[in-house]
């Protein structure tokens, strides 16, 4: 096979360079938007796009565009038929496809030494150089990918005649993505990851039950939702309650109704008025609502950010408290450093480190993991639990009682034999001590008349004799 200075490969044709380039683009909207697009590549020019039946109704019959994303009066076609990210990850898609074509006619043959290889290629997402026969190629995932990671590797595999490895279903080179989407990154619940997220590694597209849409998959996806918003609910009844307590200390609630009703109820509401918008609108009424529906996602997210901002001024109005005590007794700062920890407390119980998870990092890059920890609740288990003085002092008590009745067993029989004398000795503490008298300048003294019964208490016993203390 030999290339010219105007061929470049996909993985279905070899095509001029300037065909080349907006059929791969086509074919970029095709594969990332799959089972919500209103376009989709034309039969007989599939590097124009056309009409789905479920896009019909935003387009004219005869509606077409060609898939040049160098051109701004076509891209932004396109893009109207996406919201802002997708777009974007569309355009990425078309440039790196752009990019690929260029390398291909930049590099030469020459580097493979072999008379056999496997073809530099843009295989849909990705573009790979000449290979030898029997090697498996791995590339970083890209970012365009839904739900990939860019950390993660996807990989092709060459066969040892020299030609890429073709699925026997599809009949075409294949490339395995299904490792871009780390099963560790889903957001939600074991359930979720089980009945959607693994179903959709393990099945062919049509098979799926994220494709098929069903309406336990979209209550499955919006109880995540509605999870996830009753968290930040309970964050503000925790900062609610405990600024009650601290400002009105004497008169504290009576009833915890009110509390429970809004951090289980309440969090129902946003939640509700959200999955009314997804099922109503067609356009975002697929995939089992997973997809970002950009504006009205901030159905939920505006009242769980007002949750923090309440919480942010409960705190404050908690510290002005402090400090205002604190000014009784400026020169000791051991209240300063109290007052220091009870802020360190706070500050996780109330969820305000959530502030520094708002924006959440591409997945794969070095802030990700950071997000993941903070997002996670590990903040919160270092100071409630790991960090925490009581947790380790109930440790010790139980660890403790569990060595003594270890010991008590063993020495039951010294126990026994010691016990009436120990008896006697305390017993002995305890009548000296009550018999103590004062006189007129306070001292205390033991009348003589107790004598007797000191005496008494210490004769023999058993074989053992006591005295008293």
């Amino acid at each position: 096979m030999e290339y010219t200075d105007g061929i470049c490969r996909d993985r279905l044709f070899e095509l001029p360079v300037n065909i080349f380039n907006v059929f791969s683009c086509s074919m970029c909207y095709k594969y990332l938007f799959h089972t919500r697009n209103k376009l989709t590549p034309q039969t007989e020019k599939p590097w124009m796009l056309v009409p789905t039946e479920n896009g019909r109704t935003h387009y004219s019959d005869n509606f077409s565009v060609l898939a040049d994303v160098k051109d701004a009066k076509y891209r932004d076609v396109i893009c109207n038929s996406l919201n802002r990210d997708d777009c974007t990850r569309w355009t990425d898609c078309c440039q790196a496809a752009i990019r690929c074509c260029q390398k291909q006619l930049g590099i030469p043959l020459s580097n493979v030494t072999s008379g056999v290889f496997c073809p530099r290629t843009w295989d849909g997402y990705s573009c790979f150089d000449d290979v030898l026969p029997s090697t498996r190629v791995q590339l970083s995932c890209p970012s365009y990918i839904e739900h990939g990671s860019t950390s993660a590797y996807a990989y092709k595999d060459c066969s040892e005649n020299g030609t890429w490895w073709v699925n026997p279903v599809t009949g075409s080179e294949w490339t395995n993505y299904t490792t871009c989407v780390p099963k560790q990154a889903a957001e939600v619940t074991v359930t979720w990851d089980v009945a959607v997220y693994l179903d959709r590694l393990q099945n062919e597209r049509t098979n799926t039950v994220m494709h098929r849409n069903s309406a336990g998959c979209k209550l499955l996806y919006i109880l995540t939702r509605y999870v996830s918003t009753a968290n930040f609910f309970w964050m503000f009844c925790e900062g609610l309650y405990l600024h009650r307590l601290i400002v009105h200390a004497f008169s504290p609630p009576t009833t915890l109704i009110p509390y429970y009703v809004f951090g289980w109820v309440g969090a129902w509401i946003p939640s509700l008025i959200y999955s009314i918008v997804r099922a109503t609108k067609q356009e975002y009424n697929s995939s089992c609502w997973v997809h970002n529906i950009g504006t009205y996602e901030w159905l939920l997210y505006t009242p769980n950010l007002l949750c923090i901002g309440a919480n942010v001024l409960f705190l404050a109005n908690i510290l002005n408290i402090l400090c205002s005590k604190l000014q009784v007794h400026p020169n000791e700062p051991k209240n300063y450093r109290k007052a220091l920890k009870a802020t360190f407390v706070l500050v996780p119980l109330f969820g305000l480190q959530q502030f520094l998870v708002i924006y959440r990092p591409p997945p794969g890059t070095t802030l990700s993991f950071t997000y993941e920890i903070l997002q996670k609740g590990a903040t919160v288990a270092l100071i409630f639990c790991f960090f925490n003085g009581e947790v380790y002092a109930y440790m010790r008590n139980c660890i403790g009682s569990h060595i003594n009745i270890g010991t008590s067993s063993k020495h039951h029989n010294r126990d026994n034999s010691m016990s009436s004398a120990t008896q006697v000795t305390s017993y002995a503490y305890v009548a000296r001590r009550n018999t103590k008298c004062k006189d007129n300048s306070g001292k205390s003294y033991m009348p003589l008349t107790t004598s007797s019964t000191t005496k008494e208490l210490t004769s023999p016993t058993h074989g053992h004799v006591t005295f008293s203390v």
